[in-house]
């Protein structure tokens, strides 16, 4: 019986750790106020991408997108909350007029002098909807916001294979 007790304290010995563990180093304010960096995909925004116009005519139908950008503080959420994420919609004032939509390519979420890249995720629109054409969701983007404006670019493809830039603006929210 006395080996069994032996055998039990040797084995929590081993499974929790043998010798001295390394420090661990405080965090200092500082360090909490500074920024995080950056994911990858976040560059200057381009003069292309900024001026990018609010309605385009696709097929003689115009479209315009919207967006609605978030970032998530739910309990099970990191402390620093996740990242950016967004879901961006292709809309039309008439659904039956405007043809199909272009596929989208890539999409950028624009602040300040800062543009965060990304390829859009095409979702099917609500079953609900009159005027969504398409819809697409963007992820893992960078840590700005919440309360700050940005605006969303979706780039689509011309029948011609030439590039078709539509923007619109909004605000980062927060889910809690």
């Amino acid at each position: 019986m006395r080996w069994l007790t032996t055998l039990f304290f040797v084995l929590v010995f081993l499974l929790t750790g043998c010798g001295p563990r390394e420090p661990v180093p405080s965090r200092t304010e500082s360090d909490l106020r500074a920024a995080p960096a950056d994911p990858p995909g976040v560059s200057l925004a381009t003069a292309e991408v900024r001026d990018a116009p609010a309605e385009v005519e696709v097929q003689g139908a115009p479209i315009r997108i919207g967006a609605e950008v978030w970032r998530d503080y739910m309990p099970i959420s990191p402390p620093e909350g996740r990242p950016l994420a967004a879901v961006v919609w292709v809309w039309a004032a008439d659904r039956a007029s405007a043809g199909p939509v272009p596929e989208a390519d890539r999409a950028w979420v624009v602040h300040g002098d800062s543009a965060w890249s990304t390829v859009p995720v095409k979702e099917a629109p609500p079953a609900e909807s009159d005027s969504f054409l398409v819809r697409y969701a963007l992820r893992d983007g960078p840590l700005w916001g919440p309360g700050v404006p940005v605006d969303v670019v979706l780039r689509l493809q011309g029948t011609d294979g030439s590039p078709i830039l539509i923007r619109t603006g909004t605000m980062i929210t927060r889910t809690d």
